[in-house]
């Protein structure tokens, strides 16, 4: 987890020097997916450094996308309803963690815990690239 502030901080560090970034739907899901890849990569790698490594790398690349998404929403959507878009951001969000928690937990005593990190980042990366079949998703700059 330390790797993965690390990573953020120098993330958003980087994002704090831009004056302009074009295409960000796009950078927005692009990053995500390269976070998927990293939890991907825990599930290849088991030694300690390559974890570190990965860690740093999923933390970069998630805080760019952390930071840039509620930016865009705050941009695109009217100030009338963006509380209630954030809400359904958020609330599908949480009700996807406890699910998650449950059936990943079933599935490690079954498959073990690497496997379990392999699937995990290859369907989470699946459904980022979904979305970008989505025009105005990759459209969004």
């Amino acid at each position: 987890m330390t790797a993965q502030a690390i990573g953020s901080m120098l993330a958003m560090l980087l994002i704090g020097q831009a004056t302009h970034i074009r295409h960000r739907g796009m950078l927005v899901y692009l990053t995500s997916i390269l976070s998927s890849m990293g939890v991907v990569g825990l599930g290849i790698f088991s030694v300690p450094l390559a974890a570190i490594l990965i860690g740093v790398f999923m933390g970069f690349s998630g805080g760019l996308a952390d930071t840039w998404w509620p930016v865009l929403l705050q941009e695109y959507v009217p100030a009338d309803k963006l509380g209630r878009v954030s809400s359904i951001d958020q609330i599908g969000e949480a009700l996807l963690w406890p699910l998650s928690f449950v059936l990943v937990g079933k599935l490690s005593d079954t498959l073990g815990p690497a496997w379990i990190f392999i699937v995990a980042g290859l369907f989470s990366a699946f459904l980022r690239i979904w979305a970008l079949s989505v025009k105005d998703i990759r459209d969004l700059d």
